[in-house]
Protein backbone atom coordinates (compact mmCIF):
# COMPACT_ATOMS: atom_id res chain seq x y z
CA UNK A 1 0.00 0.00 0.00
CA UNK A 2 1.47 3.36 -0.93
CA UNK A 3 1.82 6.17 1.61
CA UNK A 4 -0.57 8.34 -0.44
CA UNK A 5 -3.23 5.62 -0.42
CA UNK A 6 -2.76 4.97 3.29
CA UNK A 7 -3.01 8.66 4.11
CA UNK A 8 -6.39 8.91 2.48
CA UNK A 9 -7.64 6.22 4.86
CA UNK A 10 -6.18 7.57 8.10
CA UNK A 11 -8.99 8.61 10.38
CA UNK A 12 -8.39 11.30 13.01
CA UNK A 13 -10.21 11.54 16.30
CA UNK A 14 -9.38 14.41 18.63
CA UNK A 15 -6.33 15.36 16.54
CA UNK A 16 -4.75 11.91 16.69
CA UNK A 17 -4.97 8.59 14.88
CA UNK A 18 -8.00 6.55 15.86
CA UNK A 19 -6.72 3.31 17.38
CA UNK A 20 -10.07 2.12 18.72
CA UNK A 21 -10.51 -0.49 16.00
CA UNK A 22 -6.96 -1.82 16.17
CA UNK A 23 -6.56 -5.32 17.66
CA UNK A 24 -5.47 -5.75 21.28
CA UNK A 25 -3.29 -8.34 22.95
CA UNK A 26 -3.06 -9.10 26.68
CA UNK A 27 -0.11 -10.33 28.73
CA UNK A 28 -0.12 -11.52 32.32
CA UNK A 29 2.29 -10.13 34.90
CA UNK A 30 5.76 -11.72 34.57
CA UNK A 31 5.02 -12.86 31.02
CA UNK A 32 7.61 -12.11 28.35
CA UNK A 33 6.07 -9.85 25.73
CA UNK A 34 8.90 -10.01 23.24
CA UNK A 35 12.10 -12.05 23.16
CA UNK A 36 15.38 -10.57 21.86
CA UNK A 37 15.70 -13.12 19.04
CA UNK A 38 12.31 -12.29 17.55
CA UNK A 39 12.12 -10.50 14.21
CA UNK A 40 8.84 -8.64 14.77
CA UNK A 41 6.57 -7.38 12.03
CA UNK A 42 4.37 -5.58 14.57
CA UNK A 43 4.63 -2.61 16.91
CA UNK A 44 2.92 -2.63 20.29
CA UNK A 45 1.51 0.51 21.88
CA UNK A 46 0.97 0.00 25.61
CA UNK A 47 -2.64 0.72 26.50
CA UNK A 48 -2.45 -0.33 30.15
CA UNK A 49 0.23 -1.84 32.36
CA UNK A 50 3.95 -1.62 33.06
CA UNK A 51 6.62 -3.22 30.87
CA UNK A 52 10.31 -3.64 31.74
CA UNK A 53 12.93 -3.83 28.96
CA UNK A 54 16.22 -5.52 29.84
CA UNK A 55 19.32 -6.97 28.23
CA UNK A 56 20.94 -10.17 29.46
CA UNK A 57 24.60 -10.71 28.62
CA UNK A 58 26.29 -14.04 27.84
CA UNK A 59 27.41 -14.36 31.47
CA UNK A 60 23.89 -13.77 32.78
CA UNK A 61 24.40 -10.15 33.83
CA UNK A 62 21.40 -7.90 33.28
CA UNK A 63 21.13 -4.30 32.17
CA UNK A 64 17.75 -2.79 32.99
CA UNK A 65 16.15 0.09 31.13
CA UNK A 66 13.46 2.49 32.31
CA UNK A 67 10.02 0.92 32.64
CA UNK A 68 7.54 1.57 29.84
CA UNK A 69 4.00 2.67 30.64
CA UNK A 70 0.77 3.70 28.95
CA UNK A 71 1.42 5.34 25.59
CA UNK A 72 4.92 3.90 25.16
CA UNK A 73 5.87 1.61 22.30
CA UNK A 74 7.55 -1.78 21.90
CA UNK A 75 9.27 -2.53 18.60
CA UNK A 76 9.13 1.04 17.33
CA UNK A 77 12.87 1.45 16.76
CA UNK A 78 13.14 -1.82 14.87
CA UNK A 79 10.14 -0.83 12.77
CA UNK A 80 11.82 2.43 11.78
CA UNK A 81 15.41 1.36 11.07
CA UNK A 82 14.98 -2.36 10.41
CA UNK A 83 17.51 -3.45 13.02
CA UNK A 84 16.57 -5.87 15.78
CA UNK A 85 17.60 -4.97 19.34
CA UNK A 86 18.79 -7.69 21.73
CA UNK A 87 16.31 -6.56 24.35
CA UNK A 88 13.71 -8.60 26.22
CA UNK A 89 10.39 -7.04 27.28
CA UNK A 90 8.66 -8.35 30.41
CA UNK A 91 5.20 -7.43 31.67
CA UNK A 92 5.55 -6.25 35.28
CA UNK A 93 1.79 -5.96 35.72
CA UNK A 94 -1.08 -7.33 33.64
CA UNK A 95 -0.61 -5.48 30.38
CA UNK A 96 -2.75 -4.70 27.34
CA UNK A 97 -1.18 -3.52 24.08
CA UNK A 98 -2.54 -2.19 20.82
CA UNK A 99 -1.14 -4.14 17.87
CA UNK A 100 -0.01 -2.28 14.76
CA UNK A 101 1.53 -3.81 11.68
CA UNK A 102 4.99 -2.43 10.98
CA UNK A 103 3.89 -1.02 7.61
CA UNK A 104 0.84 0.54 9.24
CA UNK A 105 2.94 2.15 11.99
CA UNK A 106 5.33 3.69 9.43
CA UNK A 107 2.47 5.00 7.31
CA UNK A 108 0.78 6.61 10.31
CA UNK A 109 4.06 8.30 11.26
CA UNK A 110 4.34 9.74 7.76
CA UNK A 111 0.72 10.78 7.44
CA UNK A 112 -0.34 11.99 10.88
CA UNK A 113 1.56 15.02 12.25
CA UNK A 114 -0.17 14.76 15.64
CA UNK A 115 0.68 11.08 15.98
CA UNK A 116 4.28 11.75 14.90
CA UNK A 117 4.72 14.61 17.34
CA UNK A 118 3.36 12.55 20.24
CA UNK A 119 5.68 9.68 19.28
CA UNK A 120 8.66 12.06 19.09
CA UNK A 121 7.94 13.35 22.58
CA UNK A 122 7.92 9.77 23.85
CA UNK A 123 11.29 9.18 22.22
CA UNK A 124 12.64 12.33 23.86
CA UNK A 125 11.53 11.03 27.27
CA UNK A 126 13.33 7.74 26.66
CA UNK A 127 16.52 9.43 25.49
CA UNK A 128 16.55 11.70 28.54
CA UNK A 129 16.05 8.69 30.83
CA UNK A 130 18.89 6.82 29.13
CA UNK A 131 21.14 9.88 29.37
CA UNK A 132 20.36 10.14 33.07
CA UNK A 133 21.16 6.47 33.69
CA UNK A 134 24.38 6.77 31.68
CA UNK A 135 25.52 9.74 33.75
CA UNK A 136 24.65 7.98 36.99
CA UNK A 137 26.56 4.85 35.98
CA UNK A 138 29.67 6.92 35.25
CA UNK A 139 29.52 9.44 38.10
CA UNK A 140 27.75 7.96 41.11
CA UNK A 141 29.21 5.48 43.60
CA UNK A 142 26.99 2.55 44.50
CA UNK A 143 25.27 4.18 47.50
CA UNK A 144 24.33 7.24 45.45
CA UNK A 145 23.08 5.06 42.57
CA UNK A 146 20.84 3.24 45.04
CA UNK A 147 19.52 6.54 46.41
CA UNK A 148 18.83 7.78 42.87
CA UNK A 149 16.91 4.60 42.10
CA UNK A 150 14.84 4.91 45.27
CA UNK A 151 13.93 8.46 44.25
CA UNK A 152 12.96 7.20 40.80
CA UNK A 153 10.66 4.58 42.31
CA UNK A 154 8.96 6.61 45.00
CA UNK A 155 5.69 8.53 45.09
CA UNK A 156 4.94 11.27 47.58
CA UNK A 157 2.89 10.69 50.73
CA UNK A 158 3.49 13.98 52.48
CA UNK A 159 5.96 16.75 53.10
CA UNK A 160 9.48 15.39 53.03
CA UNK A 161 8.41 11.72 52.76
CA UNK A 162 7.53 9.16 50.12
CA UNK A 163 6.95 5.43 49.72
CA UNK A 164 8.16 2.78 47.30
CA UNK A 165 5.26 0.34 46.95
CA UNK A 166 5.50 -2.42 46.07
CA UNK A 167 9.20 -2.35 46.84
CA UNK A 168 11.51 -4.32 44.53
CA UNK A 169 13.41 -7.18 46.14
CA UNK A 170 16.97 -6.48 47.15
CA UNK A 171 18.11 -8.66 44.25
CA UNK A 172 16.04 -6.60 41.81
CA UNK A 173 17.40 -3.33 43.23
CA UNK A 174 20.89 -4.75 42.75
CA UNK A 175 20.09 -5.41 39.08
CA UNK A 176 18.85 -1.86 38.71
CA UNK A 177 22.01 -0.26 40.12
CA UNK A 178 24.58 -2.77 38.77
CA UNK A 179 25.56 -4.08 42.17
CA UNK A 180 25.24 -7.18 44.37
CA UNK A 181 22.25 -8.12 46.51
CA UNK A 182 24.39 -8.30 49.67
CA UNK A 183 25.70 -4.77 49.06
CA UNK A 184 22.21 -3.39 48.51
CA UNK A 185 20.96 -5.08 51.69
CA UNK A 186 23.85 -3.59 53.66
CA UNK A 187 23.17 -0.07 52.35
CA UNK A 188 19.41 -0.30 52.99
CA UNK A 189 20.02 -1.55 56.52
CA UNK A 190 22.37 1.38 57.13
CA UNK A 191 19.81 3.86 55.81
CA UNK A 192 17.23 2.29 58.12
CA UNK A 193 19.64 2.46 61.07
CA UNK A 194 20.17 6.16 60.33
CA UNK A 195 16.40 6.74 60.45
CA UNK A 196 16.18 7.72 56.79
CA UNK A 197 14.05 4.81 55.58
CA UNK A 198 11.80 2.09 57.00
CA UNK A 199 11.14 -1.30 55.39
CA UNK A 200 7.80 -2.93 56.13
CA UNK A 201 5.55 -5.48 54.38
CA UNK A 202 6.91 -5.07 50.89
CA UNK A 203 7.23 -1.29 51.12
CA UNK A 204 10.09 1.11 51.65
CA UNK A 205 9.10 4.30 53.46
CA UNK A 206 11.51 7.17 52.89
CA UNK A 207 10.96 9.40 55.91
CA UNK A 208 13.83 11.78 55.11
CA UNK A 209 13.67 12.26 51.37
CA UNK A 210 15.92 15.32 51.55
CA UNK A 211 18.66 13.14 53.00
CA UNK A 212 18.33 10.71 50.09
CA UNK A 213 18.28 13.61 47.64
CA UNK A 214 21.38 15.18 49.16
CA UNK A 215 23.39 12.01 48.56
CA UNK A 216 22.61 12.28 44.84
CA UNK A 217 22.98 16.07 44.74
CA UNK A 218 26.51 15.78 46.10
CA UNK A 219 27.56 14.18 42.80
CA UNK A 220 25.05 15.50 40.26
CA UNK A 221 24.29 18.99 41.53
CA UNK A 222 21.65 20.78 39.47
CA UNK A 223 21.02 17.70 37.34
CA UNK A 224 19.29 16.14 40.33
CA UNK A 225 16.40 18.61 40.32
CA UNK A 226 12.83 19.00 41.49
CA UNK A 227 11.76 18.38 37.87
CA UNK A 228 13.27 14.90 38.13
CA UNK A 229 11.27 14.27 41.31
CA UNK A 230 8.06 15.30 39.60
CA UNK A 231 8.64 12.92 36.72
CA UNK A 232 9.40 10.12 39.17
CA UNK A 233 6.21 10.67 41.12
CA UNK A 234 4.11 10.64 37.95
CA UNK A 235 5.58 7.37 36.74
CA UNK A 236 5.21 5.66 40.09
CA UNK A 237 1.62 6.87 40.47
CA UNK A 238 0.78 5.18 37.18
CA UNK A 239 2.26 1.96 38.49
CA UNK A 240 0.29 2.19 41.74
CA UNK A 241 -2.95 2.69 39.79
CA UNK A 242 -2.18 -0.40 37.73
CA UNK A 243 -1.66 -2.64 40.77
Amino acid sequence: MSVQYACSHIHHVGGGFDLQKAPRKKFAAKEIIRHPDEVPDTVYRIEAGIVRPFYTGPQGDDALFSDLTTGDYIGDLSAIDGYNLDICYEAITDTTVIVLRRSQFIEILKCSPDFSFDFTKKLCDRVRALNRLHIESRVLPMKARLCAELLRLCSGIGSGACVVSPAPTHAELARRVASQRETVTKQLNQLAKDGIIRQSRGKIFIDEIDEIQSVVDAYLGDLSSSEHRGAVSTTRSELNRAL
